[in-house]
């Protein structure tokens, strides 16, 4: 399996909109679908536009509380140089969770890392920004990462 990020808008309202949030890499995957805005998206984009800025530059973007406190599904994503090589990193984090009537809650979780090219991230990017706009179920905005 190729590694990469996918980001699709399965459900929204007039607030805020639920992404289904799937990473893969050679050995592990994971998705969840986490609470977010169209203009977080959009922040997103803007963050990672132009990346890198420096041979140490390091961004990240997430979505609600990070584990093990988290009360909903949530990502994280981080771009981060690795030992200024001048090679790039995405660092995934994928925190699923599901709740009951009740205390009772299940939860899982996925922490997987691809190495990226600035050419894909400003792909992404792109894909990020038309994400934004399209209607639901319509697009999926994906980082393709290094085999």
């Amino acid at each position: 399996m190729n590694p990469k990020l996918e980001m699709e808008i399965i459900w929204e309202d007039e607030h805020m909109i639920k992404v289904k949030v799937f990473a893969c890499n050679d050995l592990f995957s994971g998705s969840a679908d986490c609470y977010t805005s169209r203009t977080d998206i959009e922040d997103f984009a803007q963050t990672v536009s132009g990346y890198p800025k420096t041979i140490d530059d390091q961004v990240s973007f997430g979505t609600g509380d990070s584990e093990p406190d988290a009360k909903m599904s949530n990502f994280l994503c981080t771009f981060k140089p690795t030992h200024r090589t001048g090679h790039y990193m995405a660092n995934i984090n994928i925190y699923h969770v599901i709740t009951y009537s009740g205390s009772h809650k299940e939860s899982s979780s996925v922490d997987l890392e691809f190495g990226i090219e600035p050419a894909s991230i400003d792909i992404f990017v792109t894909s990020l920004n038309t994400l934004s706009l399209k209607p639901r179920g319509e697009f999926k905005a994906v980082l393709n990462g290094k085999a």
